[in-house]
């Protein structure tokens, strides 16, 4: 099997990491409103690399571990030639073995599983009346939080959507009925540049986690 950066534990952690990765160069301006995998990038990678999927796919190249924890919840699934990983390694061992075997060069492989949780992407500025005003013309979107589970007791509220608001946010959730339904939300004046990564920390919030999964 190809060594890779991705165990077990590392796919974990790598699915929340790359989605919130800057891309190097400028991207091309997007619709205020998009689905996941609208033509652009996920990540550092096309987003025409991936596929929508559940952790129920039968047909993913990703491991039965990860799939098993986004059971039914959205991913991205790479379409082909993803990163393998090595069972029987410590995740740094295997990190290390994967940089040796490739002599030391990245390889252009796509993460095997990409936390999504959301169908649709909506971006603009916050009101404090809870609707999203969108540059591109398109009329203001009344945005809602994703209903909270009864035993989970760390929640996003009203208050939370107050604090963000009157600031321009990225934010991941379900259109329905003409109503965004958001599960994550981050505010642009928290995007870490390409040339500060390695020195700032991003900010920002999941409005429903699982009791007992850390994301």
């Amino acid at each position: 099997m190809r060594h890779s950066a991705y165990t077990t534990t590392g796919i974990l952690a790598a699915a929340a990491l790359i989605g919130a990765a800057m891309p190097t160069h400028a991207a091309p301006a997007e619709p205020s409103l998009r689905d996941a995998l609208a033509p652009g990038l996920l990540g550092l990678y096309p987003s025409e690399r991936f596929k929508l999927a559940t952790g129920r796919c039968r047909d993913c190249a990703a491991p039965e571990q990860a799939l098993w924890y986004f059971n039914d919840d959205m991913i991205a699934v790479a379409k082909a030639d993803p990163a393998g990983y090595a069972p029987r390694l410590r995740a740094q061992e295997d990190v290390q073995a994967w940089l040796l075997s490739g002599g030391g060069r990245p390889r252009d492989q796509p993460p095997p599983l990409v936390w999504i949780g959301s169908p649709h992407v909506a971006e603009g500025r916050l009101g404090a009346d809870a609707r999203l005003a969108r540059t591109d013309g398109a009329p203001p979107l009344p945005v809602e939080l994703t209903p909270k589970l009864s035993t989970n007791r760390s929640y996003a509220d009203a208050g939370s959507l107050a604090f963000f608001a009157g600031g321009d946010v990225k934010a991941r959730g379900a259109l329905t009925e003409e109503r965004f339904v958001v599960r994550t939300l981050w505010p642009k004046r928290y995007a870490i540049g390409a040339a500060a990564a390695g020195r700032q920390a991003g900010a920002g919030f999941h409005a429903q986690r699982r009791p007992g999964r850390r994301r």
